[in-house]
């Protein structure tokens, strides 16, 4: 994200076939990676597995 430039964040840009931004993008992938995340913390937890930032 530092990379990108903050002049090419509010670029039109297609992704996966919906119309978006730059910025819109790396929220999108954001809120996805949390999606995982949550889904790892439950699957470890079902496990008897405590995530270690919860210890």
């Amino acid at each position: 994200m530092t990379a990108v430039p903050d002049a090419t964040l509010n670029e039109p840009i297609e992704v996966f076939g919906e119309k978006n931004t730059n910025r819109g993008m790396w929220i999108m992938a954001t809120a996805h990676l949390h999606e995982h995340l949550g889904q790892l913390i439950a699957y470890a937890r079902a496990n008897n597995v405590t995530p270690p930032w919860s210890k």
